[in-house]
């Protein structure tokens, strides 16, 4: 093919993708009410651990989307890599990671599941002056709602020694250390972080219940 050619077939096909350009519909993004409500959960909560002043520190890692087993054992690994670089004590790394996914697992089993088959949550990791904050949260069914209230009440009331004794005894009834029992993982995560722990339930202009935690992992608190 000569150079005159070539010209004139660059020039035909530029007026054609052109002409496809101009008269393309853009793509438009259309994400459910439900992940639209933990958006707003999680933008609050970035740009309130954000807020430092030009100190060291701050949002670490945060997540808006659906869990599943797979995601979770990521967010997990992630936690870990993002908290071994902000200078904290290995003993608190570690109960962070307990932290975060007896989080996750609470949410997995007993988180709400759409319409999709899916359940969706938020997670903020911040690393502040007084230890490693998790906030989470997602959504959860009235029957949940009204179970899980009476539960967090009854654990934050609990002394070391008391939630110790239970989390044997729940460890003894259940199938193992991998199991996503309730109970044994709000115990657990009492055992890690600051008691008692912030938990509160609001309701959505859809009137769908959705639950946040906040927790705070520091060695010398616990």
């Amino acid at each position: 093919m000569d150079v005159r050619a070539f010209r004139r077939s660059f020039i035909a096909t530029y007026r054609c993708f052109s002409l496809v350009s101009r008269n393309s519909t853009p793509m438009t993004r259309n994400p459910s009410t439900a992940h639209v409500s933990l958006m707003r959960e999680l933008q609050t909560l970035i740009h309130r651990g954000s807020d430092r002043n030009g100190l060291p520190g701050g949002v670490l890692l945060s997540y808006s989307g659906t869990l599943s087993q797979k995601s979770l054992e990521s967010v997990v690994h992630l936690t870990e890599n993002a908290i071994s670089q902000c200078g904290s004590p290995r003993a608190e790394l570690l109960r962070a990671k307990i932290v975060v996914e007896d989080c996750l697992k609470n949410i997995l089993s007993h988180g709400l599941i759409d319409e999709n088959g899916e359940t969706l949550y938020y997670i903020v990791i911040d690393c502040a002056d007084n230890g490693i904050i998790i906030r989470c949260g997602g959504y959860i069914d009235d029957n949940h709602s009204s179970s899980l209230s009476e539960k967090v009440n009854e654990i934050n009331k609990m002394s070391i020694s008391d939630l110790r004794k239970r989390s044997i005894e729940l460890l003894c009834k259940s199938d193992g250390l991998g199991n996503n029992n309730s109970e044994l993982c709000l115990v657990n995560i009492s055992l890690n972080c600051k008691r008692p722990f912030d938990f509160s339930i609001s309701t959505t202009e859809d009137e769908i219940n959705i639950f946040n935690i906040d927790l705070i992992v520091n060695q010398a608190l616990a």
